[in-house]
């Protein structure tokens, strides 16, 4: 299946370096931050917690604990995403700890649909969310993904950003944790890649986090609760 067409347009529609949509929402229910964050057909319900942490902790030195579950998970189908959550988690609190300062809490995520760039999107809203709640940290996470995909119409190689579900299966692709004010790679995963094709890769993974990085900084400071687009 080609993931471009002959025009250039790829299945949702978009170019090479269009961004999927996002909605960022952030409420305040029983004294408890919630952000809602979707990026395309992808969608994310975080909620912040400090009252639960010391129940669920099972490491002295962590200041984060986490708790995901797939919406998409019936009463007979609890371990269908068992492996995957531990994983995002470790992750997670790999990613996360090395980044708050003093504060311990609980983030509970409900992934609500997946349709690529999961972790990416969790990168985003659990930034988000820690800032709303006002929780202590040396810097952002802000999550892209990139994929090189080989174009079998022109024959060449093309880069595509923000990647779906579909497009995910590209042979090299790139999700990247970066902080933006340091400068810093804070976790970085690919598929088999050529050096030459890393660095390009890389360089594009770095454009669309400044877009990323932007967009929520406008969020942010703007002090916004209503549903704000990314064009």
């Amino acid at each position: 299946m080609d993931l471009i067409s002959k025009e250039g347009f790829r299945l949702d529609g978009r170019l090479k370096n269009e961004h999927r949509n996002i909605q960022l929402e952030h409420k305040i229910l029983n004294n408890m931050h919630h952000i809602e964050f979707i990026q395309g057909e992808t969608a994310i319900l975080a909620t912040l917690r400090t009252d639960a942490y010391d129940k669920i902790n099972k490491r002295k030195d962590d200041r984060i604990e986490f708790s995901i579950v797939f919406c998409d998970s019936g009463l007979n189908d609890r371990t269908k995403h068992d492996h995957i959550i531990e994983e995002l988690i470790d992750i997670l609190k790999n990613t996360y700890n090395n980044l708050i300062i003093s504060d311990k809490v609980l983030v509970e995520i409900k992934i609500k649909q997946n349709d690529g760039g999961l972790l990416a999107s969790l990168f985003n809203t659990i930034t988000v969310l820690l800032c709303v709640g006002g929780v202590g940290m040396l810097d952002l996470c802000i999550g892209f993904t990139v994929g090189l995909y080989r174009n079998r119409n022109t024959k060449t190689n093309t880069i595509l950003f923000d990647l779906n579900r579909d497009e995910e299966r590209c042979p090299s692709n790139m999700v990247i944790g970066f902080a933006p004010h340091r400068k810093t790679i804070l976790y970085i995963t690919t598929t088999k890649i050529s050096m030459d094709d890393f660095r390009c890769v890389y360089d594009q993974a770095v454009v669309g986090v400044n877009v990323i990085f932007q967009f929520i900084s406008d969020f942010l400071k703007n002090g916004k609760s209503k549903k704000d687009f990314l064009e």
